[in-house]
């Protein structure tokens, strides 16, 4: 957040931090409130996605790609993206995507922190769920069961993941044999279009 901060600015794509204190007890951060919650949370209140048209879906989701390409500029990778990793809020009307969450996320080139302070816990103390120091499985890559090392694939595979669930419908459906199906509704390009976006996405070779 620190290098967004200083080499970004203050971009409305990124939910901000105010403050971070990880030297000594108590251990904490300190980020703007938003009120929709995450993306989750703001379609399960809004009663599912099915009235949610699908053109300002696409819209959220590239505002979503813009924010993680502007974090791969500095070598960031974030590691889990997810929708409860993407906070909404509303401008004119529109849904628009907060990026948050980097805990787990890698600098690729460590030295382009320059003079930023760099602080951090000495040890790590994980929880028994479906998210770990490798990402939650529903949007980590195949390369991330194997233990490989994460890159910006890692974060692509999770945008077409996400992409997908947008355009299915559902925010909680894996991406499966037969997945295509999910576009096959909407016909003609915009289908073709999506397969082909969601298929180069997920791709199981990342190079």
């Amino acid at each position: 957040f620190r290098l967004i901060q200083s080499e970004l600015g203050s971009r409305p794509d990124f939910a901000r931090l105010y403050d971070v204190q990880v030297e000594k007890p108590p251990y904490f951060l300190e980020s703007e409130y938003v009120e929709n919650g995450n993306l989750s949370q703001w379609v399960e209140r809004r009663g599912g996605i099915a009235d949610w048209p699908l053109e300002s879906r696409l819209k959220f989701l590239a505002g979503v790609a813009r924010a993680v390409a502007a974090a791969h500029s500095l070598g960031i990778i974030h590691k889990d993206l997810k929708p409860s990793n993407v906070f909404v809020t509303m401008r004119d009307g529109e849904p628009q995507p907060l990026l948050a969450d980097f805990g787990i996320g890698i600098l690729a080139d460590r030295s382009r922190l320059g003079a930023i302070t760099e602080t951090g816990f000495t040890e790590s103390i994980m929880v028994a769920n479906d998210s770990s120091r490798t990402g939650t499985r529903l949007y980590s890559p195949p390369e991330a069961q194997v233990g490989k090392p994460a890159t910006t694939g890692t974060d692509v595979y999770a945008l077409g993941v996400m992409l997908f669930q947008l355009v299915a419908g559902d925010l909680h459906r894996p991406l499966g044999t037969g997945w295509e199906q999910a576009c096959s509704t909407l016909g003609g390009e915009c289908a073709a279009f999506l397969v082909e976006d969601i298929t180069a996405a997920t791709y199981y070779d990342p190079k």
